[in-house]
């Protein structure tokens, strides 16, 4: 399904993750516009993993806001406190990092 997505300008490979070796996806322009409630899947998770790092400080922002701006904290280059992530959420971790140009 993933190789069909892919020919099908849906999704593109945007980069490798550090720790597993796993590749990372995105969605094209394409995938945004022609399927939208895969999108609105992906947004949902989005919003759940940010609130995830926002709950557990890892990241800060002002919830009030419509289109708050964020930031990560300083747990969030902390190895030890990364080390205690799960695979998955690390992955989503270096994903805004990289999104936020940090190393």
């Amino acid at each position: 399904m993933l190789d069909q997505l892919i020919l099908d300008g849906i999704v593109e490979p945007a980069g490798i993750d550090m720790d597993t070796g796993d590749m990372l996806y995105s969605f094209t322009e394409k995938g945004k516009t022609e399927i939208p409630a895969v999108r609105r899947e992906a947004e949902k998770y989005f919003d759940a993993v940010i609130m995830y790092f926002w709950e557990n400080g890892f990241v800060s922002m002002d919830v009030a806001e419509k289109n708050p701006t964020i930031s990560i904290t300083e747990k969030a280059l902390d190895e030890a406190e990364i080390a205690k992530l799960s695979s998955e959420m690390k992955q989503a971790l270096n994903v805004i990092k990289d999104a936020l140009r940090i190393d």
